[in-house]
């Protein structure tokens, strides 16, 4: 483009700091990728050929193209930048620490935007694999079948036995697996998670007996389930259900307890993602954490 602007190859290497015999090998290499003469040389003067006319008004039009495609590539990556994509277990609660550490990003970095979505258990953690979400509150349920996925115990989560508060043993006391095996237990299915039906199967184990199982496609419709007087499930405080009237929570021993995460794909972690990590994880201590990032 320099060259047939100035059709002076001198003139034109010298603009574009280079030597003489170097553009014009350049050029002559272009021809000869394309097979066709791009400038015509009459003695000193250069001219450009008609072919040469076409290729320079195209690559005018690639040009302009590539400095818009430049241009919007660095929007996004700054938009990218300045947002943090906050992915949660579907129909779960957001955690007061959780709230907190949101509050105290958008107070020290006020340009910032966080954006929280909701997803099934195994489409959380495909989008956090695939680098769609930022960081994830989560279950521990099948989290060590993603090697690039990193995480962080937040809690203890204890479970409790859900069922509806009208049935018949929802008031009695010293209760134990035991006294429900004629029930039917709704769990995620297997093609979920085999952690979730793992977990609900062996308590029922240990309290002897083989659990008879309706398998729910999500989290949410497990929840509708046991809502719906359908069958009853372990689940934790952290569900939408915890606080309905109409369902019963019942602490027993054989339902055991498990870890609440945050997790992080750590192949895709951002400055605005570590500063919030830094927040959830340092819980009000003063010693910054500076490993993560690694």
């Amino acid at each position: 483009m320099e060259a047939a602007k100035c059709l002076n190859f001198t003139e034109a290497a010298n603009n574009l700091k280079l030597s003489q015999p170097a553009l014009s090998k350049q050029i002559a290499s272009l021809e000869a990728e394309i097979n066709v003469q791009l400038f015509l040389r009459m003695k000193k003067r250069v001219f450009l050929s008609e072919p040469g006319k076409v290729f320079l008004k195209g690559l005018k039009t690639i040009s302009k193209d590539y400095e818009k495609l430049i241009t919007d590539v660095n929007i996004a990556n700054e938009n990218a930048t300045k947002t943090l994509t906050i992915g949660y277990l579907e129909d779960r609660s957001i955690s007061p620490r959780c709230s907190e550490a949101i509050s105290t990003l958008t107070e020290k970095y006020p340009d910032i935007s966080v954006r929280v979505e909701q997803y099934k258990l195994r489409e959380l953690l495909h989008k956090l694999e695939e680098k769609q979400v930022d960081i994830c509150f989560t279950l521990e349920f099948d989290i060590d079948k993603y090697p690039n996925i990193a995480h962080k115990v937040m809690e203890k989560t204890k479970n409790y036995l859900a069922i509806p508060s009208n049935h018949p043993k929802a008031d009695k006391q010293t209760l134990r697996l035991s006294d429900f095996t004629d029930e039917t237990y709704i769990t995620l299915s297997p093609d979920v998670s085999n952690d979730v039906v793992a977990r609900l199967t062996e308590s029922c184990s240990e309290a002897g007996f083989s659990p008879n199982l309706k398998f729910a496609p999500s989290l949410r419709t497990l929840a509708l389930w046991v809502e719906a007087g359908l069958g009853i499930s372990a689940l934790d405080k952290g569900c939408f259900l915890y606080n309905n009237p109409r369902i019963k929570f019942l602490s027993l021993p054989e339902i055991h307890t498990m870890n609440s995460l945050i997790a992080w794909n750590k192949d895709h972690l951002t400055d605005l993602s570590a500063a919030f990590l830094n927040i959830v994880l340092s819980n009000g201590s003063s010693n910054e954490i500076t490993t993560i990032k690694n």
